[in-house]
């Protein structure tokens, strides 16, 4: 089988932040403005940088028939058998009607370790990947709702 990607392709909500701090500047351009301002507006400006480095960090997710691949931004991949994968649950973040999930998952190294990721909005890969995990790994725990009393 020939692998299905999971996470969503984020073009358009980076765009969007981009365009927040460059409206911001081009408004106050004609403006004399006091200290107290500018601290506002570069406030205003790094949260949208924070959330452009937050939204590049996060990893891609492809799976097959027996393995679950994490790619990160700079192209290394980890190969995560589906026996490895412990939880996969929905966050209460997310971004333009795009959910964030959780999923915590055994290494090589048998260390556990957390990943975030964003689902494609049709699901239907997400979906087929849950499925994969449920008939290789029946104690994968799998929560498709979230509350705000989720620490983990």
């Amino acid at each position: 089988m020939e692998r299905q990607r999971v996470t969503a392709n984020l073009v358009l909500e980076v765009f969007g932040i981009l365009c927040i701090p460059i409206a911001l500047i081009i408004s106050v351009s004609n403006y004399q403005l006091n200290i107290s301002a500018i601290c506002l507006i570069v406030l205003i400006i790094l949260f949208p940088l924070y959330l452009l480095y937050y939204l590049y960090t996060l990893k891609t997710i492809e799976f097959d028939e027996d393995f679950t691949y994490i790619i990160s931004v700079n192209g290394n991949e980890e190969k995560v058998p589906f026996e490895n994968i412990k939880m996969i649950k929905l966050s209460i973040d997310g971004i333009n009607n795009k959910s964030f999930w959780r999923m915590k998952y055994v290494n090589s190294n048998n260390e556990e370790k957390s990943i975030t990721f964003v689902a494609k909005v049709s699901l239907k890969s997400l979906s087929t990947l849950i499925d994969k995990i449920k008939s290789k790994n029946p104690n994968v725990i799998f929560k498709n709702f979230a509350t705000s009393f989720d620490l983990d």
